[in-house]
């Protein structure tokens, strides 16, 4: 039996979180820009990101909405009863979290 690779790394915003005893999710904003012709072009793509266990419960009070965070995870197929159709999800296996930039302006103030 092979493994196949199933690795993804995700930068961007946190836009909503979800919080249960053994599982956080949340929605992760991931904006990229290209240009087309003259035009810079913003195009923005929203993926539903979950992590358990330990993971969860050491990310739970910093995953706020308007966070930085970067996400390695893996991708996995989910069938919601609700709809017919197939969603990915991402299911966070490492989680850094960017300073908000409170802290900077904290250091800043005390220097």
């Amino acid at each position: 039996m092979t493994n196949n690779l199933n690795s993804v790394i995700l930068e961007g915003t946190v836009t909503t979180t979800a919080k249960a005893d053994d599982q956080t999710s949340f929605y992760l904003s991931v904006i990229r820009y290209y240009i087309a012709g003259e035009e810079t072009v913003k195009e923005e793509s929203v993926f539903t990101v979950v992590a358990y266990g330990r993971l969860a419960e050491s990310t739970r009070d910093i995953l706020e909405v308007g966070r930085v965070v970067r996400v390695v995870g893996r991708l996995r197929s989910v069938q919601y009863v609700s709809s017919p159709y197939p969603s990915v999800e991402l299911v966070a296996e490492h989680i850094e979290v960017k300073p908000d930039g409170k802290e900077e302006e904290d250091a800043e103030e005390e220097t």
